[in-house]
């Protein structure tokens, strides 16, 4: 695995342990709680950079890098869209795929009922966005290797989530002129002739692995409004 460090909440650095080629990470702990909005957008971006084909089916079992324990497939929910992930039962903590995160991180949503049934009108295979195996949409509404639902990439939502997080970064790095102790520094500064409180921009385009299939449509329906966010 790669590793790569990213900031955390509280002035707290984050090393993850990423692989791309299987399309996974590796959080210790709470870790994928304590990125910054950031250090979210950050990661989406490195994904897409590194992008290759979609995620491996894992057959055999998997062991926690730490302890060596098999680890327990979980499932969560975030914002009605349920999500999975392989866990340390001793806590040390979870490996998860690409596509498991953006759905943690309200990127990707499932197909409704509706929207399966118009796609089968007009598609028979897809490949699922989680291990990259062929879905027949004639028999099937879930992969029948690693059961993740059909989802998709909606323009809208992704648009609302990286705005969401785009403010809170802003929010997070962006001193707040009202507080006396921020007030000081800046006055400080000032007459030091010293830059204060550099602001971190967002405006790079935003794109996420293309081989997601039904979610990198998605993408390409967005992609105007990556290249211009403002």
């Amino acid at each position: 695995m790669d590793t790569q460090t990213f900031a955390g909440n509280y002035g707290k650095s984050i090393v993850l342990d990423l692989c791309f080629p299987c399309g996974a990470m590796w959080f210790d702990g709470f870790e994928n709680l304590q990125l910054t909005p950031g250090s979210i957008l950050q990661l989406f971006k490195l994904i897409h950079e590194k992008r290759a084909t979609p995620g491996s089916t894992f057959d055999k079992p998997l062991a926690c890098p730490r302890c060596l324990v098999k680890l327990e497939h979980t499932g969560d929910v975030q914002r009605n869209t349920r999500f999975f992930y392989e866990r340390c039962p001793q806590s040390h903590g979870r490996f998860t795929t690409f596509f498991q995160f953006l759905r943690e991180k309200s990127f990707v949503r499932d197909l409704s009922p509706k929207e399966v049934a118009e796609l089968k009108q007009r598609i028979q295979m897809v490949h699922c966005s989680n291990c990259g195996a062929s879905v027949d949409l004639t028999k099937d509404s879930t992969c029948s290797y690693c059961r993740s639902a059909i989802s998709m990439l909606d323009p809208q939502q992704m648009e609302k989530t990286v705005r969401n997080l785009q403010r809170a970064e802003e929010r997070r790095t962006t001193p707040d002129l009202r507080s006396p102790s921020v007030r000081q520094e800046l006055e400080i500064a000032r007459l030091s002739q010293i830059s204060f409180g550099e602001k971190l921009s967002f405006g790079d385009q935003l794109l996420i692995e293309e081989a997601f299939d039904l979610v990198a449509t998605g993408i390409e329906a967005a992609v105007s409004f990556f290249s211009d966010p403002g």
